[in-house]
């Protein structure tokens, strides 16, 4: 962040961008393998929803992580055009 910041250097955004990535990978492996409580209920905590039992159904769940890999990719390719 350093050199991005005061040596007029594209470089130090490299390991931000790549640290931001490595922890929302990380942050939504949590919440996706370990059945991790998103929203708690306070009457009966066997109610509080996770990733698994808030989707419509298993294909709406298998629709938004085909969407989450594609967004990436789409931006990056709208980031080159504009660039050009």
């Amino acid at each position: 962040m350093y050199i991005t910041l005061y040596k007029n250097s594209t470089k130090g955004s490299w390991f931000s961008g790549i640290g931001t990535i490595l922890v929302v990978i990380s942050v939504v492996s949590l919440l996706g393998f370990n059945h991790t409580v998103i929203y708690p209920s306070l009457s009966d905590i066997n109610s509080s929803l996770t990733i698994e039992n808030s989707s419509g159904s298993h294909y709406t769940l298998l629709v938004m992580g085909y969407v989450s890999f594609l967004v990436p990719i789409v931006l990056g390719y709208v980031f080159l055009v504009w660039r050009s």
